[in-house]
């Protein structure tokens, strides 16, 4: 097994140098901020669309069997994803850490185990080499790239290969962001219309289309329910 790794950075300079120094494998600092850096990779496409295509290129081009992706803005122990990352089984295409602060429900700590799950979040992650091979660019229209994880983890299924979550692992993701997540999610939307298919019925299968109220419900264990409805099960 080896593994590369890609720090996808959007102006988080000093953490993105942080984060190369403290890993044990070879690994690269992509930029986008269309200015040139000692010691990064300059993407000619914005955001982390661009950074993520980028990457991928570079990788394809190496004989690495995982890539590791992590954004330059998270914070806590990277170097030990990494480290986990290489005793995984072979069947597993994805893996990644559970995430605190901003992200999708499904990635928040829910114990201390490794439990199955359909996506995992684009944040961070160690990919199998089949799963990139087989996954699309990030579209230019999609300059956010929201999506691009769940077409990894819809990859990932079709593939027959496991997506895992850790929950020993956490790494936090602050809240906020310079853009706008209402564009950002528009963007995914057309996004994963363009693609069509079964990716589509993935998504839906996954919440990306839910009501604020389908999410909160979705949120609650069986337990809950169950209080809620007045029967357990």
């Amino acid at each position: 097994m080896k593994i590369i790794a890609y720090i996808l950075n959007f102006n988080k300079d000093d953490n993105a140098r942080r984060i190369s120094s403290s890993l044990s494998c070879e690994n690269y600092v992509i930029d986008s901020s269309g200015i040139a850096k000692s010691g990064f990779i300059a993407t000619d496409e914005p955001l982390y669309g661009g950074c993520l295509n980028k990457a991928i290129q570079h990788f394809l081009r190496t004989e690495a069997t995982h890539m590791f992706i992590v954004c330059s803005d998270v914070i806590g122990d990277v170097n030990s994803v990494i480290q986990k990352s290489e005793q995984l089984h072979s069947n597993i295409g994805i893996y990644a850490p559970s995430i605190e602060g901003q992200g999708w429900e499904q990635n928040k700590p829910q114990g201390m185990n490794t439990r199955h799950v359909l996506f995992a979040e684009g944040i961070i992650g160690c990919y199998h080499r089949d799963i990139i091979e087989t996954s699309l660019p990030v579209v230019k229209g999609n300059l956010y790239g929201w999506g691009t994880d769940l077409y990894m983890g819809y990859v990932c299924e079709l593939l027959g290969m496991d997506c895992v979550i850790d929950d020993s692992l956490v790494i936090y993701h602050p809240y906020g962001s310079a853009y706008s997540q209402r564009l950002a999610r528009r963007q995914m939307k057309r996004f994963i219309h363009s693609v069509g298919g079964e990716f589509a019925v993935f998504c839906d299968t996954v919440g990306v289309f839910d009501t604020y109220a389908q999410r909160l419900l979705r949120k609650l264990t069986a337990t809950d329910l169950g209080k809620i409805f007045g029967c357990y099960r």
